[in-house]
C-alpha cells in the first residue's frame, strides 16, 4: 500500500493534470449529452403538445357544431305553437290537447337526429305546472323544485341565451346518480319579458365524453372546466366535481396569451397544459400531458450514452499519451531534486531534458551552490537567538528583593535570632545558586521544589505564616526534567494577589505524571478572578519587591519555545473560590538525552 501511495505521490503532476482534463472531458460531454437529451425531450413534447392542441381544436368544432344542434332544439321548441299550448294551456284530456302532444313529439323528431332520444333527454317545465320529457325517462325532482333549482334561477336571469351548468345529480332516470350538462333557456313570447316555461337539455357524462374520449391515452387526459374551475367532464372519472383553481389560471394564461402551452405541477409530477375556450358553452377544453409518459415512450438512450463513453475513453487515451511525454523529464527532475532534500546539498541535478527543465535544473544547481553554508549560518543564529532569549527570561532576579531580604535577615540578627538568621541565610544562599549559578536550562522536579520551598520559607520570614503552603511531589517524577523557574511565579502571584488582605489562606503545589505528559498544578483558595481578568493575568510581569521579574506569561513562552505549541499554562478561576494553574510538559526524566541543555 505505501508503494502505490508513494507512486501516486510521485506522478502528483501527470495524476492532476489527466484528473482535470478527464474531469474537463466528461463535463463537457455530459452537459452536451445532457443539453442534447434535454432538446430532444423539447422538441418530442412541443411536438405532442402541438398535435394535442390540433385535437382540442378539432373537438372544440365538434362542440361547437353540437352547440347548433341544441340551438337549434330550443328554436323549434320556441317557435312551435304546440310547445307554447302545451306549457300555457289548462287543458290535459280534450281532442286539441293530444293533437298538441302529437305535434310536440312530431317536431322534435323531426328536428333531431334518431340517436338524440336515446342518449339525452330534453325536458319542458311550464309555469302552468305541466312538464313533458322526450324519452321513456322520468323525471326525479318535482316540477317545482325543478323550477326553483340553482339552474333554472340562473336561466331566468338570461332568458335568452342557451346556458350550460353543470349538476352533480341529473334529474332524470336516464342520469340518476350520475353528474351531467344541462343546456336551458326560457321560453317566452317574443319580444316579451316574462317565460311561460322553460326547456332543458340534459347531457349525460357519456355523450360528453364521446367528444373526446378516442384522443385520450396514457400520456394526456382532456377534461372541461366551468368557469368556476370545476371539473365538470373528464377521462378521469375520479376528478368531476372538484375545483382546480390553479388549472384554470393556467388554461386562461395559454388562451388569453395564445401560448402553446402552459406548465403545471399535478400530484408531484411536471404536466403541460392546453387549453382552448368553448364558444357558446363558457367552457375550458383542456389537455393534460404527461411529460414523463411522453419521454417514457421515447425510448431508451443507452445507445448515445455508451456511444458518448466510447468518445470519451478515446479521447482520454490520446490526452494520458502526449501529457505523459510532456512530464516525464519534470519527473525525473523531482526524483533527482528529492534526493537533495535529504540534506545532500552538494548533488548536483543533471542538466537535460527539455528546454524547460534544462532551465530549471540550472537555476537549482545555481542556488545549490551556496546553500549548504547558509543554511550552517542560519541555524547558528537561531540557536544563539533562542539561547539568548530563554537566559534574559530566566536571568531576572530583582534587586528589590534582594534588599528586602538582606533587611530582613539584618532585622534578626539584630534582634538575636542567630538560629532563624542563619536557616535564613541557608535558604537564601540556595535559592541564589539554584537560580542564577547552574546553567542547566532545565532541572529535576525535586530541585524545582526545593527551590520553591526555599522561596517560601523567605516569604514566610518576611510576611508570617498566614498563608500555608503545601506541597506533593509524585514519586516516579522526582527525576522529571523541567524548566528552572517553572512553579515559583505562580507562587509568588498566589502570594501577593490571591490573598491581598486575607489573614490567612492555603497554598497547595503538586507534581504528577498525566500519561506521557508531567503536569503541574498550583491551587489557592484566595480571592479568585473573573474571567476576562484571567487573559490580562497571563500577561503579566513581577511586582516590584517580588524574587523575580518572570511574569506568567513568560513562563508560557519559555514552555512553547522549548516543547511547541501545544503545551503551556492555562488557568481557572471564579471569584471568591480560588484559582487553579495547571502547567503541562513533556515527561523526561533526567538521565534521558536533553537536547536543549546548553
Amino acid at each position: 500500500m505505501e508503494k502505490i501511495l508513494e507512486k501516486l505521490r510521485s506522478n502528483s503532476l501527470l495524476l492532476k493534470i489527466l484528473s482535470v482534463m478527464l474531469l474537463s472531458v466528461i463535463c463537457v460531454a455530459t452537459l452536451t449529452l445532457s443539453i442534447s437529451i434535454r432538446a430532444s425531450e423539447d422538441v418530442y413534447v412541443d411536438t405532442f403538445t402541438e398535435s394535442n392542441s390540433q385535437i382540442i381544436g378539432q373537438i372544440r368544432e365538434n362542440m361547437g357544431r353540437f352547440n347548433d344542434e341544441i340551438s337549434e332544439i330550443m328554436s323549434v321548441i320556441k317557435n312551435n305553437w304546440a310547445f307554447r299550448s302545451y306549457l300555457t294551456s289548462e287543458d290535459r284530456s280534450s281532442a286539441t290537447a293530444s293533437y298538441t302532444q302529437y305535434s310536440m313529439v312530431w317536431n322534435l323528431e323531426h328536428a333531431l337526429p334518431p340517436d338524440y332520444f336515446e342518449k339525452m333527454s330534453i325536458v319542458l317545465v311550464g309555469v302552468n305546472g305541466s312538464s313533458y320529457l322526450s324519452s321513456d325517462a322520468g323525471l326525479t325532482v318535482s316540477v317545482e323544485e325543478l323550477l326553483d333549482s340553482a339552474v333554472t334561477q340562473e336561466t331566468r336571469r338570461q332568458p335568452n341565451r342557451i346556458l350550460y351548468q353543470y349538476v352533480d345529480d341529473g334529474f332524470t332516470t336516464l342520469t340518476q346518480g350520475d353528474s351531467a350538462i344541462v343546456a336551458s333557456t326560457g321560453l317566452n313570447y317574443a319580444g316579451g319579458q316574462s317565460n311561460y316555461g322553460y326547456a332543458y337539455v340534459v347531457i349525460p357524462q357519456e355523450v360528453l365524453r364521446d367528444f373526446y374520449s378516442s384522443f385520450s391515452s396514457d400520456a394526456n387526459s382532456l377534461m372541461l372546466l366551468d368557469s368556476e374551475g370545476r371539473i365538470i367532464s373528464s377521462t378521469q372519472k375520479e376528478l368531476i366535481g372538484f375545483k382546480n383553481l390553479e388549472l384554470l389560471e393556467t388554461a386562461q394564461q395559454v388562451e388569453e396569451n395564445s401560448l402553446p402551452y402552459g406548465e403545471i405541477v399535478q400530484s408531484g409530477r411536471q404536466m403541460a397544459v392546453v387549453a382552448q375556450e368553448i364558444p357558446h358553452w363558457n367552457f375550458h377544453l383542456v389537455g393534460l400531458i404527461d411529460r414523463e409518459s411522453i419521454l417514457r415512450a421515447v425510448g431508451s438512450y443507452k445507445p448515445i450514452e455508451i456511444m458518448t463513453l466510447l468518445v470519451v475513453l478515446c479521447v482520454f487515451a490520446i490526452m494520458f499519451l502526449v501529457v505523459r511525454k510532456t512530464t516525464r523529464p519534470i519527473h525525473s527532475l523531482v526524483a533527482e531534486m528529492k534526493q537533495v532534500t535529504q540534506g545532500d546539498f552538494s548533488r548536483h541535478i543533471p542538466v537535460e531534458g527539455n528546454y524547460e527543465v534544462r532551465e530549471l535544473a540550472t537555476a537549482f544547481n545555481y542556488m545549490l551552490d551556496g546553500l549548504d553554508s547558509y543554511m550552517e549560518q542560519i541555524m547558528t543564529i537561531e540557536d544563539e537567538k533562542r539561547e539568548a532569549e530563554i537566559r534574559a527570561l530566566q536571568m531576572q532576579i530583582n534587586p528589590h528583593f534582594i534588599y528586602n531580604t538582606l533587611a530582613s535577615l539584618k532585622w534578626m540578627i539584630w534582634q538575636g535570632n542567630s538560629e532563624s538568621a542563619v536557616q535564613a541565610i541557608d535558604s537564601f544562599s540556595r535559592l541564589l545558586r539554584g537560580t542564577i549559578s547552574k546553567r542547566e536550562e532545565r532541572i529535576p522536579a525535586a530541585e524545582e521544589l526545593d527551590n520553591l520551598k526555599d522561596y517560601v520559607f523567605l516569604q514566610h520570614l518576611r510576611f508570617g505564616e498566614q498563608i500555608q503552603v503545601r506541597f506533593s511531589l509524585a514519586e516516579d517524577c522526582r527525576n522529571c526534567l523541567m524548566p528552572k523557574l517553572t512553579l515559583q511565579p505562580f507562587v509568588e502571584n498566589a502570594f501577593f494577589h490571591a490573598f491581598s488582605g486575607a489573614e490567612e489562606g492555603s497554598i497547595f503545589v503538586s507534581v504528577r505524571r498525566r500519561g506521557n505528559d508531567l503536569v503541574s498544578e498550583i491551587i489557592d483558595n484566595g480571592s479568585g478572578m473573573k474571567q476576562e481578568e484571567v487573559g490580562r493575568t497571563l500577561s503579566t510581569g513581577g511586582k516590584a519587591d517580588h524574587f523575580t521579574g518572570i511574569g506568567i506569561k513568560n513562563v508560557d513562552d519559555r514552555i512553547k519555545l522549548l516543547y511547541g505549541a501545544q503545551y503551556g499554562v492555562s488557568i481557572s478561576s471564579e471569584p471568591g473560590k480560588g484559582t487553579a494553574v495547571t502547567i503541562t510538559i513533556p515527561a523526561q526524566e533526567k538521565e534521558s538525552k536533553d537536547p536543549t541543555n546548553l
